[in-house]
Order: structure tokens, then C-alpha cells, then sequence
């Protein structure tokens, strides 16, 4: 017989010729999509490079191992991860610096895959519709389908067209790869929310606000029938398989099946207490139900409409349903930020994902391989699914399971409340169980196998040695029952810990222990060895974590707490990181050399859907690269993630109930999870579903500014954090966050600091070389903050807080604010700059008016306000004080002053609906940019007045916001950045 562990990880086990030849052929499309898009990918930041060409060694690692399932799967996530160009990009965008993932400039609302699953369609609300290549996501057209909302997608069955349709009342029959309209199906009195395709590709069905539900022919061109009766409107329609019937879901609660032919009702069933949101046909038998009240997933007997089972894994409204062509797969989308993969008909959850997001709609496609779901944010979060499961569940223990290691020899050992220890072969043999005194709940061995030891309500542990596991010693000497056992991995000590805060340590094979303290005041939750032995750490139920030396338990450090109990503890392979698992559902790292320093935290687990809302974290382990870390508990998910960013990698879903024990195997290929359902399931952590870590911001980037030497870029946003960027070459240098409210503005103090004025009234100041916050300093003014900048040579910076007001603020602490009212009355400032060594400040009036300040001297430059323009100046801009020059701007157009003469050297107008929104203007003066209402960017030559640069990126900002944010020049006046919704940094070279 195969072994289980030959299943699970692919040892040296023939496979059919048929997978080789698919593993080959995924990496060889891989290389060739690859070396198609080199000049695409140059343009993205190198993580996106990075991640693919990752996924595509292991891929070939794994065809070389003979692995050719895993090949295959990671060979097609490696094709998926190659980033592409958006569709209408200027060519002057020499770099786009962010989330490389497909996506729109606005919220998606709908999303559809083909039937042949090479093609993704998705719709937002601006109208807009764009269609993707798979499994790359490669854009491949994008054209605006409708006057505002798109609400419903799907292909015909030859894929070459697209329905979609509107809140406009129309569908559209779509020749998308021409961008044009071949039918327009009228008849709806409302928007259509619903739109289904017939299998046999002959019919369109669709459901509408107006509460009727319409199914045309297609080729003909024709109505055939129309159904009504619903009392508020259709959300999702769907056709049976062999299409005479039409499934639909309305928000009055109620199921109804019409014969598609006539029109006629055939069934009509209420379920559930709230909105029916989506309907599919699972097979002719069988129909899927979407709603709320309560939030879950009915099968029901397609016959008579009665339910069958509930699907009930998530904690809110489903608002989604995907199902595969063969029925054997259900995906679900909630409004709890998560999706889920459903095995049917054993009705159980078996991929689950979570997002930042809020997902708007879901698509699965046909085969079953691959996940879509469109967001809140615009951005379509994309999974590569496989064919296989995550892990294989080993045969269920009789009462609950509370530790697990690994043994040498290709076997696992596990305890629990049964008061047995497991020895688990994982090569089909039969198990064996050895008795103890009552329930085990700490369990330990040593790498090589020679050790294992297990400890519990008794007091006692007991010792096993070599490869059968043979009896040995038990030891005495607690006075409760013991919580924690940890063993160092040469061999050579051991460490235990009881309820009454006792902590023992023990040479292994002797029976009286070396050292024996008690952990004041607090009781000992956790333990962990470093790989040499030399350090233990013990967490607590305080939070805090107390570093001993292994041979001798003197304390050597304590930690900062983490303000929740710390129910499990791990040290990274190298002992110079130390991951704790907490009760409050985060999981956190520390330094072990800055244990004082609160620790980085991970969040992964608190938003979890299943399980109670409070989700510690019982378990953690480090995978033996030292670069990630495992981590499980009472949302049943065990969770993969990157031990520096805490962002994570995969998600592992399949155990009923809470997870309590965590273990790697030497390899690291795979990883063992115990749970209090006496469940144990073996994961196989590299085919499990991944999706790209996006880099850069999640929301609207607000602001810009180049370092002094132009060789990095500072951004922040509506996401609450301040990045840094490599110029040349795109890479994210750091990341900081900037509290709760949004970074409103950024500036560089010399070359290693980045200053940050927040929503929230407070300026942060970050040492780049440090990575730590070097101060923080509070806003006086009422309103938001919008001009800031660093006076050049020394440690002061200025603010412009809202109307008249500017703060200047000592970054040292040693000089109090200032404050500084720079234009009366306040109420009529509309624009302010700063020039760029913080020397100068402009100010712009609605009453068109410009008043110029030396900041040194701080008395006005003009003794009477310059009449720049005849309506409300909407910006300035200053370069260098030394060029005499200041950019201002109105409704109508640009203007380049001469400051000393008073005088308008240069008018550069715009057309109606060409307004600027920002201006930038270059250190020398010779360039300036407008980021216009039209969504041009454009840049003239500021000595001649001629148009240099028309760059049109009204394809990648939303419908309702056109317009860029921010505008920045760098040093040398020939690049420059743009930002604004969707999270990008588009980084363009001018003439």
C-alpha cells in the first residue's frame, strides 16, 4: 500500500505519464508568457518579479523531485503572478509603484470567468468593463459598457462575447474584443441586477430591479417569455442544466422556478428572514440559495423547494455563490470579508480566505481551479486553487487533542484529554497508544526521535526513548499539573512547567532536576529552547516573556508584555526572533536582543468568521527556514505568514473545531495540526492556495515627496501608512504606519528622516536608518493638514493647518510651536505652497489674489498682493527661490510669474473641463505639471510656454474623481509622480 506521507508530499511515487506531460507544459507556457512580458514586468516593482520567478523554481524543483501535481499548480500560480500592463497607460509611465494585481480605478460590483476558463470579465461602478487573460490576469480590453453601474457579467458559451448588464435598464450583448455593442435587450422598466447564459448557449435570462424575470433567444434576437410575481426586486437568476427552468433569488424572501419556455411559475418557497442574494443550480436536482437571516447557504430539492442541508461556516449575509461545472465544488462570498470553498455534497469547508476588502461579488471557474473575487477597492483578488485538497485528516482520536510532535522515521506523536499518547505511522500502519496517569495536555521530543515526553493532570512526566518508544523514567517534583514540557533540540535538556509557577529543568536522563524556580506572580503558559539549548524563554499569563539561561535558568532578559496571555511560544531556527501565540488572537514576534521594545504583531487571526469572536491563538511554530512562521487557535484556520512583513501567505481550513498544537516537520515540506475535536491532519504547506502579497498602498495615495538627492520617493495615504521607495527600481525600502487616521502629508528633514502630518492632528517623524519613530508632535490648527515641508539646514518644519495658518514646529523639542497666520481673513485662502528648501511660502486667495512670504525674515515679499488671476486660484506652486519664479493656477488655466517684476511671463490655457487640480513645478523652474479635471497630466515648458507632455490616464481614475492628488517633481525636473485613487504611484519621465 502507498503510504499516506508518499500521497500527501509526492516522495519518489510513479505518476501517470499524463501529469508529466502537464507539469512540462505549465512551465513551458509559463516561460514563454514570461519572457513575452519582460518589458511589462520591468515596469512593476521587483517584488512582483520576485514572487513570480519564486513560484517558478519551485515549480522546477518540483518537476526534478517528480512531482508533477505540484509542478503544474505552481507553475500556473507563477504564469498567474506575471504582472500587466493596465490597458490605455501612457508611455511616458516608466514605473508604477504598487499593488500590481488586476484592477479598476473604482469599486467592482460584478465578475465573470468563462466557460472555457481563460477569460475573466469584470464591471464597476463608473461603467466601466475590462477583460483579463487567465490564469495571468493580463489585461486585454477595457471599455466604459454603461452610463453609470455595471451590476451583472457573464459570457456567452463561445466566450467571444460578453453580456453585461446596467443599472441603466440596458443589456448589452458585447463583441469585446472590437468594443462593440452587437445587441441592446430592452424591455426592463428598472436596472437588471441578474444575468444567466443557458448551457447549451441558446438563452439569456435576466432579473431586474423592476421584479420581473425576462429569457431571450439569443441568435433570434427575441423575447421568449417573461416572469413576474416577485414583491421586490431579483437579485440572481440561473438556469437549470439542461435549460427549461429559471431558478431566481429576490429580496422578498422568497425561491422561485419558472419554465423558461413560457414564463409559467413552477415553484414558489420562502427561505430565509432577510435578502435572498444569489441562486445556482448545483445539479438538476439540486438548487444553492444565498440570503441573511441567518446568514448562510441552503441546499434545496430542486422538485418541491424544500431545504436538504444549511451551509452555515460564516458569520454573516452570503451575498455570493460560484459552482462548478461538475457540482462538486461551491464557493461563497460574505459581507465577513471572507470566501470560502465548499466539497460537495459532504457540505464542508475546505479553502477559506480572508480579505482587507469588502468582496462585492465572486466568480469560480468552471473546473473548479481558480477563484475571483471582485472588491470594494477596485482591486480583483485572485486565487489559484489546484486540484487537490490542502491536507489529508488522519483518523480522529477519541476526546481531544492537546499536543503534537514529530518523530523520526516518518511518525507523529500526539496527547490529549484521553490521558494516551498516539504514535502515529504515517505509512498506513496501525497506530499505537500508550496509557498514563490521566489527561496529557504537554507533549515534547527531540528532533532525532531519541526523546519524547509527556506531562498532564498527574504531575508526573513520563519519559519514552528510541525508535519504538519505549518506557522510561517518570519524573516527580511538581506540585500541579504540568502545562508545558519543551525539550532543546541537541538533546540535552528539558524544561517543565505546572499550574502552581513551578518551573523545573532537567538534564534528560536524569531523575532530579538542575534547577527549580518559581515564575513570581505570574503563572508559566509557554516554553521554548533555542535550537542549542543555550536560552529559554517562558511566557506567561501576564503577557510577558522572561528569557533564562538554558543550563542554569538564571533570567537574562524580560520581556515587554504582550497584554494577553501567552499560550504558546517558538524560537526561530537561528534564536534571534521569538514568536509568541496570545489569547487576545494575535500572534506577535519579538527581537530577542530588544525584548524591552514592544513586539511586531500579527493580526491574522481576529478577523476570523468561524468559531467565537474571541480567537486565541493556541498554538505556533517556525518553519524551519527561519522566514515564516504557523500559527492556529480557536478560529480553526492554521494560519502561514512572513515572520518580518506579518503578512500573510496561505491559509489552511479543515478542522472542525479549535486548533491546539502545531508542528513542522524537520523537512519543512509539511506541518501537523491537532485540534479539540481529537482531530490531526497532515498539511502539505507549498501546495496550499497562495496569493501574491501585494506591495504599496490599499487606498487613495494623498501625497509625495522626492528625497533631497532624488533617489527615493516618500508617499502616504488613506490607508494610514508612509512608504519609501527605491526610484530606480521600484522597490518598497519601508513602511510605516501613521496611526489611525489617514497621512495627509509627507516630507523628507534631511536625508534619512520622513516627517508625516495625519488626519488625526499629529506629525510623526520616522528615522529611516533607525526604521523607528523619532517623535511625534501635536497640531494646533482646526483644519486639515495640508502643506508641509522642512526648512533646508535645520531641524524645523512648517505646516499649513487649515485657512490662514501655518506651525512651525522644532523637531528636536526644544523650541516651542509657532504659530503664524500668513493671509487675512483666513477664511479666503484656498491654496499655499512651500518652495522647496522652506524659504518661501505662496498663498492663493479666492478672490484670485497671490501673496508671497520670506519665511526667514518673515515679512511679505510684495507689499501689496499680486492680482494673479480673476476667479479663485485653485493652486500655486515655488520652485527655488533663486529662479524668481512662481506657477500659479486658476479655472482657466496655468500662469509662470516673474516675482520680481510683478509680471506674467508664461499663460498656458486650458479648455473647458480641462481645469487643474494640482500643480507641480520643477527646483529650476523650467518644467511645470498640472494634474487636470479631464484626468490629463500635463507639462509645459515653463521658459516657452510649450505643451511637452499630454498624458492621458482617464482609464486608470474613477468615473466620479478623474483627477489625480498629488504631483511631485524630482530634484532633476525630468521625472515625475503622480497619485491619487487606487493605491498606484505612477512615475513618469518627461521631456
Amino acid at each position: 500500500m502507498i503510504g499516506l506521507f508518499s500521497l500527501l508530499f509526492c516522495l519518489p511515487v510513479a505518476q501517470p505519464s499524463g501529469d508529466s506531460d502537464a507539469a512540462r507544459a505549465a512551465i513551458a507556457r509559463f516561460e514563454t508568457a514570461f519572457t513575452a512580458a519582460g518589458a511589462v514586468v520591468a515596469r512593476w516593482g521587483p517584488e512582483h518579479s520576485a514572487r513570480t520567478m519564486e513560484l517558478a523554481n519551485l515549480a522546477r524543483a518540483a518537476l526534478k523531485a517528480g512531482k508533477m501535481r505540484e509542478a503544474r499548480m505552481l507553475a500556473e500560480r507563477a504564469t498567474a503572478s506575471i504582472p500587466s500592463i493596465p490597458a490605455g497607460l501612457p508611455l511616458e509611465v516608466s514605473l508604477i509603484l504598487g499593488d500590481g494585481r488586476p484592477s479598476h480605478p473604482d469599486d467592482l460590483k460584478t465578475v465573470a470567468i468563462s466557460r472555457n476558463c481563460s477569460l475573466m470579465a469584470s464591471g464597476a461602478r463608473d461603467g466601466c468593463i475590462k477583460v483579463w487573460g487567465l490564469p495571468g490576469g493580463q489585461e486585454l480590453r477595457s471599455f466604459r459598457a454603461h452610463s453609470s453601474e455595471v451590476l451583472s457579467l457573464v459570457f456567452a458559451a463561445d466566450d467571444s462575447t460578453l453580456f453585461s448588464a446596467g443599472i441603466d435598464r440596458e443589456v448589452k450583448q458585447w463583441a469585446w474584443r472590437e468594443s462593440k455593442v452587437v445587441t441592446t435587450f430592452v424591455g426592463h422598466a428598472e436596472g437588471v441586477a441578474a444575468l444567466a447564459v443557458s448551457r447549451d448557449g441558446a438563452r439569456l435570462a435576466t432579473g431586474g430591479l423592476d421584479r420581473k424575470v425576462r429569457v431571450y433567444d439569443i441568435a433570434a434576437k427575441t423575447l421568449v417569455s417573461e416572469g413576474g410575481g416577485h414583491s421586490l426586486p431579483v437579485n440572481s437568476v440561473d438556469f437549470a442544466p439542461d435549460g427549461t427552468f429559471v431558478a431566481t433569488a429576490s429580496g422578498d424572501q422568497k425561491l422561485r422556478v419558472f419554465e423558461s419556455q413560457t414564463g409559467v411559475l413552477k415553484l414558489e418557497t420562502p427561505h430565509f428572514q432577510g435578502n435572498q442574494y444569489a441562486v445556482r443550480y448545483v445539479d438538476a436536482t439540486t438548487i444553492a440559495l444565498a440570503g441573511s437571516r441567518p446568514g448562510g447557504v441552503k441546499l434545496i430539492n430542486a422538485s418541491n423547494g424544500i431545504e436538504r442541508s444549511m451551509l452555515d461556516g460564516q458569520s454573516d449575509e452570503v451575498i455570493g455563490l460560484g459552482v462548478s461545472a461538475n457540482g462538486t465544488a461551491l464557493a461563497t462570498l460574505s459581507n465577513d470579508r471572507t470566501a470560502k470553498i465548499w466539497e460537495l455534497p459532504a457540505g464542508k469547508v475546505v479553502r477559506s480566505f480572508q480579505m482587507e476588502e469588502t468582496g462585492r461579488a465572486l466568480a469560480l471557474s468552471p473546473d473548479g481551479a481558480r477563484l475571483v473575487v471582485a472588491t470594494s477597492q477596485g482591486v480583483l483578488r485572485l486565487w489559484e486553487l489546484g486540484d487537490t485538497g490542502q491536507g489529508i485528516s488522519l483518523p480522529p482520536a477519541p476526546s481531544a487533542l492537546g499536543g503534537v510532535v514529530w518523530l523520526n522515521g516518518g511518525s507523529i506523536a500526539t496527547c490529549g484529554l484521553s490521558g494516551s499518547l498516539r504514535m502515529v505511522p504515517l505509512d498506513g500502519s496501525a497506530s499505537r497508544e500508550l496509557a498514563s496517569g490521566g489527561a496529557l495536555g504537554a507533549l515534547a521530543a527531540t528532533p532525532d526521535g531519541t526523546w519524547l515526553a509527556a506531562g498532564g493532570v498527574d504531575r508526573m512526566i513520563r519519559l519514552y526513548r528510541g525508535p519504538e518508544m519505549k518506557p522510561g523514567p517518570v519524573l516527580e517534583g511538581h506540585q500541579g499539573t504540568i502545562i508545558d514540557i519543551a525539550i532543546s533540540a541537541d538533546g540535552r535538556l528539558m524544561a517543565s512547567a505546572d499550574a502552581n509557577r513551578q518551573v523545573l529543568l532537567w538534564k534528560l536522563g536524569e531523575s532530579r532536576p538542575l534547577a527549580s524556580w518559581k515564575e513570581a506572580g505570574r503563572v508559566p503558559c509557554s516554553m521554548a529552547f533555542t535550537a542549542d539549548g543555550s536560552q529559554l524563554a517562558v511566557g506567561s499569563a501576564d503577557g510577558t516573556v522572561v528569557v533564562r539561561a538554558g543550563g542554569s535558568g538564571k533570567m537574562i532578559a524580560a520581556g515587554r508584555g504582550a497584554g494577553s496571555p501567552l499560550l504558546s511560544l517558538a524560537f526561530s531556527p537561528t534564536g534571534d526572533r521569538l514568536a509568541g501565540g496570545c489569547a487576545n488572537g494575535h500572534a506577535v514576534v519579538w527581537e530577542v536582543a530588544r525584548l524591552q521594545e514592544p513586539p511586531a504583531v500579527f493580526t491574522g487571526h481576529t478577523n476570523a468568521s468561524v468559531g467565537p469572536v474571541w480567537n486565541p491563538v493556541q498554538a505556533v511554530a517556525f518553519h524551519p527556514d527561519g522566514k515564516r512562521i504557523a500559527s492556529a487557535g480557536a478560529d480553526r484556520t492554521v494560519r502561514v505568514w512572513d515572520s518580518v512583513t506579518r503578512t500573510a501567505d496561505r491559509s489552511l481550513v479543515g478542522h472542525g473545531d479549535w486548533i491546539t498544537g502545531l508542528a513542522f516537520s524537520h523537512s519543512g515540506d509539511a506541518l501537523v495540526s491537532v485540534g479539540a475535536g481529537g482531530e490531526t491532519r497532515i498539511w502539505n504547506v507549498e501546495n496550499a492556495p497562495v496569493e501574491t502579497v501585494p506591495s504599496g498602498h490599499a487606498r487613495e495615495v494623498r501625497t509625495l515627496a522626492f528625497s533631497l538627492d532624488g533617489k527615493q520617493l516618500a508617499s502616504g495615504g488613506q490607508d494610514t501608512t508612509v512608504r519609501i521607495w527605491d526610484v530606480a527600481t521600484g522597490r518598497q525600502l519601508a513602511r510605516y504606519e501613521g496611526g489611525a487616521a489617514s497621512v495627509q502629508q509627507v516630507a523628507w528633514v534631511g536625508a534619512q528622516a520622513v516627517l508625516a502630518a495625519c488626519g488625526d492632528r499629529q506629525m510623526r517623524l520616522w528615522d529611516l536608518a533607525k526604521g523607528t519613530s523619532s517623535g511625534q508632535f501635536p497640531l494646533n490648527g482646526q483644519g486639515t493638514p495640508n502643506t508641509l515641508h522642512a526648512i533646508e539646514g535645520s531641524r524645523r518644519a512648517m505646516v499649513w493647518v487649515g485657512d490662514g495658518q501655518v506651525e512651525f514646529h522644532d523637531l528636536d523639542g526644544k523650541v516651542p510651536r509657532e504659530t503664524w497666520t500668513c493671509f487675512e481673513p483666513a477664511s479666503q485662502v484656498t491654496a499655499l505652497a512651500m518652495g522647496p528648501k522652506g524659504h518661501q511660502i505662496a498663498v492663493g486667495g479666492r478672490n484670485g489674489q497671490t501673496r508671497l512670504w520670506d519665511i526667514r525674515k518673515r515679512e511679505k515679499i510684495w507689499k501689496e498682493d499680486l492680482p494673479a488671476h480673476s476667479g479663485p486660484i485653485i493652486d500655486v506652486a515655488l520652485p527655488d527661490a533663486a529662479t524668481g519664479r512662481l506657477a500659479t493656477a486658476d479655472m482657466q488655466g496655468l500662469k509662470i510669474w516673474d516675482i520680481n517684476k510683478r509680471e506674467a511671463v508664461r499663460q498656458m490655457p486650458l479648455g473647458m473641463g480641462q481645469n487643474p487640480r494640482q500643480l507641480a513645478i520643477s527646483a529650476n523652474g523650467d518644467r511645470v505639471a498640472a494634474a487636470c479635471q479631464d484626468g490629463h497630466v500635463r507639462v509645459w515648458n515653463a521658459e516657452t510656454g510649450a505643451l511637452l507632455n499630454d498624458m492621458n490616464f482617464l482609464e486608470q481614475l474613477p468615473h466620479d474623481k478623474p483627477y489625480f492628488l498629488a504631483l511631485a517633481f524630482a530634484p532633476s525636473g525630468r521625472m515625475l509622480a503622480a497619485s491619487g485613487p487606487g493605491g498606484r504611484v505612477y512615475m513618469m519621465t518627461i521631456r
